[in-house]
């Protein structure tokens, strides 16, 4: 019945080496292997738990990074990550993200800044104009174009060749060229249409500022021909655009490092568009579907992942949500079936999550593949089957063992008393000893097996009742009523609980029982039995003034058939208090014993309140 409730720790006892001690012997060795291959499978199942605990775990984490980013992209800084104590590559992306936003939220609130100004005041736009007369070289700046350059209040007179270097030496060349073509391309089009401007597309560089800090900035000219076709002046702008410039590298950032998230997954991550196509597809759905990224992009998704029988409902589903907003399924791990590029079907965890990008609804899939737990799980089952079924044959023999047991015995019993009257007239006293051995023998045998069904019997009933204890320990001391007066014991009851429990009463019997037994010579037993209510739980108390335990026995004397003292001494199998144990720990409970050799015992023992 222990092993049946996958408590191992029980172990028949061999008492001689006949059919009985070969099959205890067996009995131990099938008990020891059975408990190493539950323990192994039970280690396998809480290590599979454990790991997809943690996989399901980053699954959130990698979601909130995620949508972190998307809003990130979408300049939307409302949200920070939280970062968990474990320190992993998450967290670090995680803390980076966080400074990441918050520094592109600090450029972007400059700029922001800068742009509220512009209406207010153009030189608060950091726009500069430029002015160049083509035929004496000589070039005119505005106020802010010295602010752009980073010279501040300072002035000068400025020249093509002035202009030209505070730019990279790439810039300064690629501007001449551009500058040339421009030229080549006004000519062109005055002759062809007449027009007299020609106005550039923006390009960008950098500048060099005069305490060697480098800005970016965007500059856009205009080519002024006269009616001859020759070119007379250029004029232009130049706009600081290097909190911008920032800005967008930190996006850019950003949808890179939402790339390597996705990518370097520890499961399958798709993500599909309103449509339901795939947009992204990462290296672990390459590893468990057997497509690559390129042969299902802009595919739908349940064509490619889901069998047939699947489909429809996904479709119907994916409508609803993009409807009406609301989706069953959303945030929830399924267990499905998929489908490989080889038409192979496999057992997955599935859990979609729903996100914006641009505005745009977005799903996105995480997936694993759960083959190795499926199997692991089959294994569990048909062992635990194995398991019931071997407990059903251990329980039919320990009936049967001792059914079998009990009538040789009353055999023994019978025929020793029809012996021993017949040997009377030959007032042997050796054989009358003998007599009396034999006879004991079996009265011991016979109560010893009686026990060890009560013993196995524990559990058996399950349903708790509401038990009045008090009630139950004085309908006890009715039936001990011949011992009691008979030792002399003084019984104290204190009031005692009313509780749920499953039968208590072979607990009080043999703690009082043992409490009369155990008295020292001479003086009578004094028993004191009480309770508290501890909140959680009831914790009963059995004191007595015997003999005592010391205190290296206090475990032993709760082990089956354990024995401090002789039978001559005291009666008893030695199954009392392992009894005891065992029905207490079913209520997960527990009991133990507090007592000095000759000052007495206290027995407790707690009763869990749910």
């Amino acid at each position: 019945k222990r092993i049946a409730k996958r408590d191992f720790s029980v172990k028949a006892q061999v008492f001689s080496n006949d059919e009985i001690g070969i099959l205890a012997n067996s009995f131990n060795d099938m008990t020891a292997e059975l408990s190493n291959n539950i323990q192994k499978r039970i280690q396998a199942d809480q290590d599979l738990e454990s790991k997809t605990n943690f996989i399901q775990e980053n699954e959130k984490r990698i979601v909130g990074i995620m949508d972190a980013l998307i809003k990130t992209t979408q300049l939307d800084f409302s949200e920070k990550l939280s970062v968990s104590d474990r320190g992993d590559e998450l967290d670090a992306i995680a803390v980076g993200l966080n400074t990441m936003s918050e520094e592109l939220e600090f450029h972007l609130q400059q700029l922001k800044q800068s742009e509220e100004k512009l209406n207010d005041a153009q030189r608060l736009a950091k726009i500069g104009n430029w002015e160049m007369d083509i035929a004496t070289n000589k070039v005119q700046w505005s106020n802010e174009m010295f602010n752009v350059y980073g010279y501040g209040n300072e002035r000068f007179e400025v020249s093509f060749e002035k202009a030209m270097e505070r730019m990279l030496p790439e810039d300064i060349e690629r501007t001449k060229a551009r500058m040339e073509k421009n030229i080549e391309e006004a000519i062109k089009i005055f002759k062809e249409k007449g027009t007299l401007e020609f106005e550039s597309t923006p390009s960008t560089f950098t500048l060099v500022l005069p305490d060697d800090s480098r800005k970016v900035v965007q500059g856009i000219g205009k080519i002024i021909l006269n009616t001859n076709g020759q070119v007379t002046k250029m004029v232009g702008t130049v706009q600081d655009i290097d909190e911008q410039h920032k800005a967008e590298k930190k996006l850019s950032e950003t949808a890179e490092q939402m790339q390597t998230i996705i990518h370097n997954a520890p499961n399958a991550v798709i993500i599909i568009n309103a449509q339901g196509a795939i947009i992204n597809w990462n290296s672990k759905a390459e590893q468990f579907f057997g497509w690559k990224a390129d042969e299902v992009l802009d595919k739908p998704m349940h064509e490619i992942i889901m069998p047939p029988r699947y489909q429809e409902a996904h479709h119907k589903g994916f409508k609803h949500f993009l409807r009406t907003g609301e989706g069953p399924i959303l945030d929830k791990t399924l267990e499905l079936s998929a489908l490989r590029k080889n038409n192979e079907e496999f057992p997955i965890d599935l859990r979609i999550s729903a996100t914006k990008l641009e505005s745009k609804p977005i799903f996105i899939a995480f997936i694993n593949d759960i083959t190795a737990r499926k199997q692991q799980e089959t294994a569990i089952r048909e062992n635990v089957l194995e398991l019931e079924r071997k407990n059903k044959e251990i329980e039919q023999f320990a009936y049967a063992a001792s059914h079998d047991l009990q009538e040789p015995l009353r055999s023994i019993s019978n025929f020793s008393k029809l012996l021993a009257k017949k040997l009377e007239k030959y007032h042997d006293k050796e054989i009358n000893e003998y007599m009396n051995l034999v006879s004991g023998g079996a009265n011991r045998m016979s109560n010893l097996i009686f026990d060890l069904l009560e013993y196995s019997r524990i559990g058996k009933d399950m349903a708790k009742r509401e038990t009045d204890c008090d009630k139950l320990v004085h309908e006890i001391l009715t039936d001990l009523a011949a011992i009691i007066e008979e030792s002399g014991a003084e019984i104290h009851v204190k009031k005692l609980p009313v509780i749920k429990c499953y039968d208590l009463k072979s607990v009080f019997q043999n703690l009082i029982l043992n409490a009369i037994k155990f008295k020292k010579k001479g003086i009578s037993p004094v028993v004191n039995i009480s309770a508290s209510d501890t909140g959680k739980e009831f914790l009963f108390t059995i004191k007595d003034n015997g003999i005592g335990i010391e205190k290296e026995y206090y475990d032993r004397i709760f082990i089956i058939f354990q024995r401090l003292h002789l039978r001559t001494e005291y009666v008893g199998t030695g199954i009392g208090l392992s009894l005891s144990k065992k029905i207490i720990e079913l209520h997960g409970g527990k009991i133990w014993v507090e007592s000095e050799f000759g000052k007495g015992s206290t027995f407790n023992f707690t009763i869990p309140k749910s």
